[in-house]
């Protein structure tokens, strides 16, 4: 079989694998951002002189740098509807990997090797390809992905085979700055051929090392013409050089930073580890072929590094950069197998190679666990999953329009669905001042913050999500609704995503009366439902407004919530027929509580096995300690004493303060005779019960901070103190009180002390930085910011604290 049969095949297998995962239901928010700016811009024939789509901003110049973009997604759609989006999407992305796998080829193997460098690029290839996949949204970046890629194809090309690709460079980057304002990094692979090639041109002729890759003189003078021409068409955008400063206003706005996850840097142990993978790999391969190593593709791929272990949203630039270079380094080292050796397994490598390619592809495309990204739908269509469709039918159905005050991440969707009859106070763009960014976030959690905003841009709805660690307030503030905290506000629709409130206006008197929920406040969780609970007189009413929820949006969260009712009850059999109704959803899952729930109801039924298999459910998703405490108690009931030791171990290794785990514990280890193991087991007992008696002490006393009940919440803090005197957290609150009351001295004290157990403690820093402003001690102010900043160099009170750190700079 020829080497143009074998790299047709395998290259078209890859490919292929590359469209069909590509062919994802719409999830990405941005995508409706981008569809509404390229109608608008239809519409107009042409850039409208001010913003539109956000009705702060209505006065503001009109700034769009991916208007390109846009109007070229938008002509998909106005052609072939979503299909047709989806369809462009798939066809760049797979546009990508065919010049990635073009590149991967350059310089070509001796012909007795060809065979096998193909198998070797798919090998490498298809790897990144699940690496990336994430990235397969309707967004610029896949425009960025497919210009970089040939951008270094073309440099490659022309350096190792004379080929004139370059040349259509300028023309494409005629494209990208129209495209994405991310055209600043075509300055990487120019830099890294013209300073990387000169360096090389001086070693080899100093020193006579033979590297790859290197360009002779006239190529070096070609590269820098083109270079040139490249500059000067970047200029050829509707914004200048202010094209390439987007960027770095992005880079400069602390709260795009701090809030947008993708700007986040990644972590390893989770889809986010595979930039350390790549840059692991890199490394190894440079090492191990250092004789043969490419400047070029050192300085290539070195900022691509930087940037893809810097924020989650460069993964894919670096996955996409280092893929040739990776395959480059491994075809040198199968290059060096015998021509009969090579010939030998290059067909069965590549038979197996495919194989593995459509195997794999055929379980991400039908969702078979482990290979299940929860918003990646295979299909034509929308994941409603990710949009706030059933909150706007609400408002269509109550007939509220006008203006919306909204989660950030859906702006976009509610310009794209419903503008002008609603705008949003901000779209999916982020284009509002910084201080607004802000005061939208705080508005949620402060109710007064909510208040300024509604009286000055005087909007009626809100539509919001969840907040983030709903479980983690518990009942700290009963009467506050934790999705929006201002009582002037009615909750009147909610599901799995979203929330709705109206003002407490005149207009939506009657709506109010009739859709308001009074007592279940989902965003408060289940232990504010379960606090509620304990008035009887509560259990009817909450009850019909679960139902009228369920009845309405089928959510989980209704469902999840019955189930607890009926738990509480002791209705045990209606607890299985809710909770067996709860699905996955992908961006809020009730599902390990929902296994958690009908576990514990068949246990209380006396049907341990079925209880076990579910408790077994919920620690596949989710190995809390609760739940590996509920599978030892029902191995203790079978009389499985090992199985139940080794479940409530793994409890106790979770959380050692979990009193409940003891006691089974110990009476396993009694009957199987382990009693050498019982005097440290019954030693962390007493210190669990301990430690749970501070607790409860710490936790009445934040309840009563919260709601500004100082002295109050001072003496529960120093009861907890009596029971735990170690407690950093609590000796920093109790600094804070102190704080609040003037006592500038006792907060000092206190938080000394938190630091002197904790030198780690964030909290204390900023409390101290706060003392010792009010003290005019600014040396120490920046002393204990600066640490602060280290510890906790993300969120609010991060901006918070620059903010104090600039001033007293200038101070």
């Amino acid at each position: 079989m020829s080497e143009r049969v074998v790299r047709a095949i395998f290259g078209g297998l890859l490919l292929a694998s590359v469209f069909a995962l590509g062919i994802i239901k719409v999830e990405d928010t941005d995508t409706w951002t981008h569809l509404a700016l390229g109608r608008d811009i239809i519409q107009h024939r042409g850039f409208p002189a001010t913003e539109q789509f956000n009705y702060p901003s209505l006065d503001k110049p009109y700034f769009n740098s991916e208007w390109l973009f846009d109007v070229v997604f938008y002509l998909a759609y106005f052609l072939a509807g979503i299909p047709g989006v989806i369809l462009l999407k798939a066809s760049i992305v797979t546009l990508a990997f065919f010049i990635l796998f073009q590149d991967s080829l350059i310089p070509q193997d001796r012909p007795s090797h060809r065979l096998l460098g193909v198998v070797t690029a798919i090998v490498v290839l298809f790897p990144i390809l699940l690496a990336v996949r994430h990235r397969f949204v309707e967004r610029p970046d896949i425009a960025l992905m497919t210009f970089l890629g040939f951008t270094i194809y073309a440099l490659n090309a022309y350096v190792y085979e004379g080929k004139r690709y370059l040349y259509l460079l300028p023309v494409l980057q005629v494209l990208w700055v129209n495209m994405h304002p991310s055209i600043v990094v075509v300055m990487v692979p120019f830099g890294a051929f013209v300073v990387g090639g000169q360096l090389q041109r001086v070693l080899q002729r100093r020193f006579g090392l033979e590297m790859p890759g290197t360009p002779t003189k006239s190529q070096l003078q070609t590269l820098a013409v083109v270079f040139a021409g490249v500059l000067v068409a970047t200029l050829l955008n509707p914004y200048g050089i202010g094209a390439f400063l987007l960027p770095f206003r992005v880079t400069a706005n602390l709260w795009l930073m701090h809030e947008i996850v993708e700007l986040q840097r990644p972590g390893f142990g989770d889809l986010y580890g595979a930039p350390f993978i790549v840059t692991g790999l890199l490394g190894l391969v440079f090492f191990l072929t250092l004789r043969r190593l490419s400047l070029i593709s050192v300085l290539l791929v070195a900022p691509f590094v930087y940037l893809g272990l810097s924020a989650r949203r460069f993964i894919f630039l670096l996955a996409i950069v280092s893929a040739p270079i990776l395959v480059r380094h491994a075809r040198l080292f199968v290059g060096q197998l015998k021509a009969e050796w090579a010939d030998r397994v290059s067909l069965p490598a590549g038979v197996f190679t495919g194989t593995v390619i459509v195997a794999m592809t055929g379980l991400f495309l039908t969702r078979v666990e482990p290979f299940v990204d929860p918003l990646k739908i295979s299909g034509f269509g929308v994941n409603y999953d990710t949009c706030p469709e059933g909150a706007l039918r609400y408002l269509d159905r109550i007939g509220a329009n006008g203006k919306i005050f909204n989660a950030f991440k859906w702006g976009g969707y509610i310009v794209w669905r419903d503008y002008p009859n609603r705008i949003p106070i901000i779209d999916g763009r982020g284009h509002v001042a910084p201080d607004l960014l802000e005061d939208i976030q705080r508005a949620q959690i402060n109710a007064a913050s909510l208040v300024r905003l509604q009286k000055k841009y005087e909007f009626n709805v809100a539509v919001v999500d969840y907040p983030l660690r709903t479980e983690a307030y518990g009942d700290a503030v009963p009467n506050v609704d934790l999705a929006l905290t201002s009582p002037d506000w009615a909750l009147v629709y909610w599901d799995d995503l979203s929330l709705v409130y109206l003002k407490r206006t005149d207009a939506f008197t009657d709506i109010i009366g009739r859709d308001e929920y009074l007592h279940v406040k989902p965003a408060n969780g289940i232990p504010d439902l379960r606090r509620k609970l304990r008035d009887r007189s509560l259990i009817a009413p909450i009850e019909a407004e679960l139902r009228r929820n369920i009845r309405e949006t089928r959510s989980s969260t209704g469902y999840m919530f019955l189930g607890v009712l009926y738990t509480d009850l002791g209705a045990y059999q209606k607890v299985i027929e809710a909770l067996s109704h709860v699905r996955d959803f992908p961006l809020r899952s009730h599902l390990p509580n929902a296994y958690l729930g009908l576990g514990f109801a068949y246990d209380r039924l006396r049907r341990t096995e079925q209880a076990i298999s579910y408790y077994q459910k919920a620690a596949r998703l989710n190995e809390t300690s609760n739940i590996l405490y509920s599978l030892g108690l029902a191995f203790e009931k079978i009389g499985n004493d090992r199985e139940a030791i080794r479940y409530l171990e793994r409890a106790l290794d979770r959380d050692r303060h979990l009193a409940l785990a003891y006691p089974p514990l110990i009476r396993a280890y009694r009957r199987l005779g382990m009693t050498d193991r019982l005097q440290g087991v019954e030693t962390a007992y007493r210190q669990a019960i301990t430690h749970g008696q501070a607790e409860e002490h710490f936790r009445r006393g934040v309840n009563l901070y919260i709601e500004k009940k100082l002295h109050e919440a001072m003496a529960e803090f120093q009861a907890s103190l009596e029971v735990n005197p170690a407690n950093s957290d609590t000796l920093s609150n109790l600094g804070y009180i102190y704080f609040d009351l003037g006592q500038l001295d006792k907060a000092l004290a206190e938080q000394r002390r938190a630091l002197e157990i904790d030198p780690g403690h964030a909290n204390a820093h900023y409390g101290l930085a706060l003392i010792y402003r009010a003290q005019g001690e600014h040396a120490k102010v920046r002393e204990h910011l600066e640490e602060y900043l280290r510890l906790e160099p993300r969120g609010y009170w991060s901006r918070k604290a620059q903010e104090m750190l600039s001033r007293s700079r200038e101070s």
